[in-house]
């Protein structure tokens, strides 16, 4: 029975956390897009747009808790992520 109140509890914890998260990353978008309108500079937009969603990554490879080891997907890395941040490289 604890066991299912301390998984009850650590996922509502990651729910305040994902709110909060939610909640500050599009503040932070929302800021660096109105400084890039008033300065015509968008690097810095680029590079937080690129990595709020891989914090919010991050947090939900967390749902199950902390992984015990890193096992990358070799293909899925190879097939979908190089190319398309190639692309990103390449259209910045």
């Amino acid at each position: 029975m604890e066991s299912t109140n301390s998984k009850l509890l650590y996922y509502f914890i990651w729910t305040l956390a994902a709110g909060v998260l939610l909640y500050f990353g599009e503040s932070v978008l929302q800021h660096y897009m109105e400084k890039s309108y008033k300065t015509f500079e968008i690097s810095g937009t680029i590079w937080v747009s690129v990595i709020v969603p891989f914090i919010y990554g991050l947090h939900m490879a967390l749902l199950d808790g902390l992984p015990r080891a890193f096992r990358p997907n070799w293909p899925l890395f190879i097939l979908v992520f190089l190319p398309s941040f190639l692309l990103l490289m390449y259209r910045s």
